[in-house]
């Protein structure tokens, strides 16, 4: 294993050497020598103090007052020990023992080092530190196992701005917050392009310096590993995959795993929350432009959360109608930028069927596609009545109705009520106020009346046929789903 300067200062801090290494020193060396020669550091006397040198890019290091025998004998343990630590890791990938990695990283960055699931559940955390010995969210993640949903809503406000919840490579952050104070090392780890878990160094004990972002870099390729097959094997006691991607998945998910989605996009009950997909002309994407389109959708879309589910974009986010505008001016910026295609669902009902949704905002794109080629957005009312025609169980028909009819029919009388009734019989007879009061049993400026009230409720254009044959397909819908249930 090739090693840098700054992981040599970091193994050997506690004689106080005088550092002066490049922030990006590379990690080209093999081993310490008393005479010069490439890609080793050179260790030499120089008056009373000893001089590591690392070359032109790597720079040096000094220590005062020392005895070169002494610090040669250092260093080079400085490479049998890293050159044991790779060992371990190897060892351990083929046991897929992450817990293990974890532990023993401990000697490598002196600091507590947490491993977290893709949905922010602690996975393994230095064992070297108790509860109450880092800080609040160690605190919290070592009692209760997961992040506290403050942390979670101040790094999804804080942290973004610094990708923080997509970095594919380690950085070290400082934030300013009473539960997270302070410096940390931090990185997403991915598998094959997907996020399956996180891991965070906190500094506590040693100050974090490049040296530790290197070496993060390099442990994460092993936990990878790890993460992604007992992923792919479903052999964890968990599948580790983000809350809301499994939720898209249609996967099991946790009650906890749901309250943080809500906490997240902080929905509650009558917020109009939409899902959106986006979908690339490559079949086979590039990470980066994942993670870069997952960024800006977060940070530029309020209470926004965006994840890749297979090979697509999943966004879903709670819809403001004076940000309409500005969201969908995020949405066609990444759309000329990456040359996507983006498909919007309706407005979510249930929580537990995001899926559906999620399926809902793929069909737009698919039938859209069809019927426009040369267009780019598409929103899935436009292509609800095909989807209804085309859909693979009842549960997706009433998932797909009208929203408004939906609306209606849950917050009326059973069957709907005297709205919807009201409402079929107008557009069985075309509309026509006669016809329609006949059928009634209504005097005329009854029926007015009350069609004045429903569609002054309603948020739906009844001079377009479209509409028209929505609502009446989605209310004959919702009346078989009924019947149905009914007989049991």
């Amino acid at each position: 294993m090739k090693i840098n300067m700054w992981m040599i200062a970091n193994r050997l801090s506690a004689l106080e050497p005088e550092l002066h290494i490049p922030e990006d020193a590379p990690a080209d060396l093999l081993s310490a020598r008393r005479a010069y020669a490439t890609q080793c550091a050179y260790v030499y006397q120089r008056g009373k103090d000893v001089i590591c040198n690392g070359g032109e890019k790597g720079g040096y290091i000094v220590f005062r007052d020392m005895a070169c025998d002494q610090i040669f004998e250092m260093v080079q343990f400085t490479f049998d020990f890293y050159r044991e630590w790779q060992e371990m890791l190897i060892e351990a990938t083929e046991q897929m023992d992450y817990r293990k990695m974890v532990d023993q990283s401990w000697t490598v960055f002196h600091n507590p080092i947490m491993l977290l699931d893709a949905s922010i559940n602690a996975l393994a955390m230095s064992e070297q530190y108790g509860e109450d010995d880092v800080n609040y969210d160690w605190q919290y993640l070592s009692r209760l196992g997961h992040s506290a949903v403050s942390v979670m809503q101040f790094l999804m406000e804080e942290g973004k701005r610094h990708e923080y919840y997509m970095n594919g490579s380690a950085r070290i952050y400082y934030f300013s917050n009473p539960e997270i104070n302070g410096r940390q090392l931090s990185v997403t780890i991915y598998y094959h392009g997907k996020a399956c878990g996180r891991m965070n160094v906190v500094e506590k004990d040693r100050i974090l310096n490049p040296g530790d972002v290197f070496v993060a870099n390099y442990l994460v390729k092993y936990l990878a590993m790890v993460l992604g097959r007992l992923n792919e094997q479903s052999i964890s006691e968990r599948v580790l995959l983000p809350g809301f991607t499994k939720m898209m998945l249609n996967h099991p998910v946790t009650s906890s795993e749901i309250r943080a989605w809500k906490e997240y996009v902080r929905w509650s009950e009558g917020d109009c929350i939409r899902v959106s997909a986006l979908k690339f002309a490559d079949p086979d994407p590039d990470i980066h432009d994942i993670v870069s389109i997952c960024n800006l959708l977060q940070c530029n879309i309020r209470h926004c959360i965006a994840v890749q589910v297979e090979n697509t974009i999943a966004f879903s986010f709670k819809e403001f109608p004076e940000e309409v505008d500005g969201i969908l001016g995020v949405v066609r910026d990444l759309i000329g930028r990456f040359g996507l295609k983006a498909g919007v669902s309706l407005p979510v009902d249930h929580i537990e069927k995001l899926y559906l949704y999620y399926r809902q905002a793929l069909a737009a794109i698919d039938y859209g596609m069809l019927y426009s080629p040369g267009a780019e957005m598409f929103t899935f009312y436009d292509y609800a009545i095909e989807y209804m025609l085309e859909a693979r169980s009842e549960e997706e028909v009433i998932c797909a109705c009208h929203p408004e009819i939906v609306r209606m029919w849950v917050s009326g009388e059973p069957g709907g009520g005297e709205k919807v009734d009201t409402l079929r019989a107008w557009l069985d007879h075309e509309r026509s106020l006669l016809h329609t009061a006949n059928a009634l049993f209504l005097h005329r400026n009854t029926l007015v009346y009350r069609l004045r009230k429903i569609l002054d409720s309603m948020d739906a254009d009844m001079n377009d046929a479209y509409t028209r044959n929505y609502i009446k397909i989605s209310i004959r819908a919702l009346r078989l789903n009924a019947l149905r249930e009914k007989r049991g």
